[in-house]
């Protein structure tokens, strides 16, 4: 039978986990989603000009050619933004960070609503589980990329506005 004190140090401890968790995965969705934008408006932007480079080159005007090098040019600096930032590449790490950080959330919650509620289990045992939880959670936080200051900002009104609450839970 487990010590109730120790269940309540326990189940707070798990609460802490979730609470952290939620946030950051929230927040790091919210990166990827940016990220993703900042993708496609610049890829998007890069193929425009470079068509209108590519037209105004075989143009027969003699108008063309000013526009030619203005949207080479424009064309050039955002795909080598492109090729710096590698926007995609972020906006993946943020969105596989988020995934990390959702599953150690519902793996705790679980561990809290349902396995710390059975009487069966011993102390070592919830003790250990709790353990590798936090670990878990630290070794998410090594490897992730961190979120933006933008981004926890608007994972802590989403929470706030229920963004990331069951309707069960309601």
């Amino acid at each position: 039978m487990m010590n109730k004190e120790l269940k309540i140090e326990l189940c707070k401890e798990a609460e802490r986990i979730i609470e952290d968790t939620t946030i950051t995965y929230k927040a790091q969705y919210e990166d990827a989603s940016r990220w993703r934008k900042y993708n496609f408006r610049l890829a998007v932007a890069a193929a425009l000009f470079a068509a209108i480079a590519g037209f105004s080159a075989i143009s027969k005007y003699t108008w063309g050619i000013p526009i030619v090098i203005g949207a080479s040019f424009l064309s050039a600096s955002l795909s080598a933004i492109l090729s710096v930032l590698k926007p995609s590449e972020k906006s993946q790490l943020h969105h596989q960070a988020g995934v990390n950080f959702q599953r150690l959330r519902d793996n705790t919650r679980l561990f809290k609503n349902i396995i710390l509620q059975k009487d069966s289990l011993s102390e070592n045992d919830v003790s250990d589980k709790i353990k590798l939880l936090s670990d878990e959670r630290a070794t998410l936080r090594d490897e992730s990329p961190q979120p933006s200051d933008w981004a926890y900002g608007r994972a802590l009104k989403g929470i706030e506005d229920g963004q990331t609450t069951y309707q069960i839970d309601k």
